[in-house]
């Protein structure tokens, strides 16, 4: 799948992405992202589902990150360190991954 999105940052600015994912049904999507965010060189990673035997499902996400450290300053601010970049992006990526899969739930529990 190729999926291109725009993601509004929380000082209100938006930027555009692009992965493509491959997906494992039912178990896993595996994605790369092409089109990154300025404060990243490399960005992949994954989500599992893990059904239970009472049929509830558990999803989990993991991220791959490398900080573009040139565009700190710019992004972040003159005093900002790698640590708050790393920080920031962490918070970026849980909070999109979160809602992400928010939806997801949604819609599968929207199907039942």
């Amino acid at each position: 799948q190729s999926l291109e999105m725009d993601t509004r940052a929380k000082d209100g600015s938006t930027h555009t992405t692009k992965s493509y994912r491959v997906t494992f049904p039912h178990h896993k999507i595996a994605y790369k992202q092409v089109t990154l965010p300025a404060l990243m060189t490399l960005h992949t990673g994954y989500w599992t589902f893990t059904e239970a035997a009472d049929g509830t499902t558990t999803a989990s996400s993991q991220h791959t990150v490398v900080l573009n450290t040139a565009n700190i300053a710019r992004i972040l601010g003159e005093d900002a360190t790698v640590a708050d970049a790393r920080a920031y992006v962490h918070g970026a990526l849980s909070t999109n991954s979160r809602a992400t899969l928010g939806h997801a739930k949604d819609h599968a529990e929207s199907k039942r």
